[in-house]
């Protein structure tokens, strides 16, 4: 899975423990980008990326 991307060790430098993605990193800059775009905002806080979205 690491090979392929679906995946990486966690933490980086060893090989017993990996955090699988559950959307490639790629996928969820597409996403946020959609996003972006659709809400027309001009910049996108770390805490707009993660705060619900309500009444959305």
């Amino acid at each position: 899975m690491v090979s392929d991307k679906l995946a990486a060790y966690e933490p980086p430098k060893q090989d017993r423990s990996v955090l699988i993605y559950r959307r490639l990193p790629e996928e969820w800059a597409e996403i946020l980008h959609e996003w972006v775009c659709k809400s027309r905002k001009h910049f996108l806080s770390f805490l707009e990326s993660i705060t619900p979205q309500l009444g959305a």
